[in-house]
């Protein structure tokens, strides 16, 4: 009857709590919105944008890009800042370089951490350009 009512709202509630504790901030590890935002508005100022390694568009709708992202390897990286100043990478890592504060945009994504550096910054520490 009521008692058995009762424990089921209970129950519900308490599970609609776990979910907003336990998944609601681990679903901002998949959120693009910030970092897209940011391509998005890169791309309008005429900025080349290219992506360290494996890309598989997972930006081009949610910025509405216009351009395709360029693909770049740990090799090709300097080279590509060489040839688009003002261009930024974005650079995935498991290990952060040691001083992140030059990069233009950070967040966690998917347990890594998404960099976005700017090709200047590429010129100057390729190693930035790595996979870590």
């Amino acid at each position: 009857g009521a008692t058995a009512v009762r424990a089921f709202a209970l129950l519900s509630a308490a599970t609609v709590a776990a979910v907003h504790v336990l998944v609601v901030p681990a679903a901002a590890d998949y959120d693009l919105a910030p970092v897209a935002a940011r391509l998005s508005a890169w791309e309008r100022e005429g900025r080349a944008l290219a992506h360290l390694g494996n890309y598989h568009g997972q930006y081009g709708y949610v910025a509405r890009l216009e351009h395709p992202i360029a693909i770049v390897t740990p090799d090709g990286a300097p080279g590509w800042a060489h040839d688009n100043p003002g261009g930024r990478l974005i650079v995935y890592y498991r290990d952060l370089p040691e001083d992140v504060t030059a990069a233009l945009f950070v967040q966690p994504f998917r347990g890594r951490t998404l960099v976005v550096w700017d090709a200047a910054a590429i010129a100057a520490t390729p190693e930035l350009a790595t996979f870590r």
